[in-house]
């Protein structure tokens, strides 16, 4: 029995929709749990790293429950990553890295506040440390011979004939 013409159109675009509307989310399914094992930190006890990369038995634990909870859930890596910070002690101290947000800003911006801030300060403070070096040389290009004491002057010379 075959199909009319127009319901193989209808079954066609039906297919055509399911593919694009699930093949995206079977491929995202990897980067998004991969995203979300590397944002956030084993707590362990060991030194800190991300659960994709912390080798220990209680990583790997983690990385199947997230695993199976993304699954379940059908979870992107954000809502997974909001939801173990919400579930677990610790909350934003389970990030790796501090998000780019209100006080946290301060990790992401005070160190190149900080150089702006202090590299002219130090240029400064370096000329005037040279500076009475060259207040000392003369238009010439010479040094500025310091007036000369004609009593102290007379006393070396006097001294020196003597020695001799």
């Amino acid at each position: 029995m075959r199909l009319p013409d127009r319901m193989r159109r209808v079954a066609l675009l039906l297919v055509c929709f399911l593919v694009l509307w699930v093949a995206p989310s079977a491929a995202t399914a990897p980067e998004e749990y991969d995203k979300a094992i590397s944002t956030l930190r084993c707590d362990c006890g060991c030194h800190p790293q991300s659960l994709k990369d912390c080798a220990c038995g209680y990583a790997a634990k983690r990385r199947d429950e997230i695993r199976q909870t993304m699954e379940r859930e059908n979870l992107d890596g954000d809502a997974m990553i909001a939801k173990y910070l919400a579930e677990n002690e610790g909350g934003e101290l389970l990030r790796i890295a501090p998000t780019a947000r209100g006080f946290n800003l301060v990790a992401w911006l005070g160190p190149p506040i900080a150089l702006v801030l202090i590299v002219p300060v130090a240029l400064m403070i370096l000329r005037r440390w040279h500076g009475p070096a060259e207040a000392m040389v003369a238009d010439a290009g010479g040094p500025v011979a310091p007036p000369a004491d004609d009593e102290y002057m007379e006393r070396l010379r006097r001294d020196l004939e003597e020695r001799q």
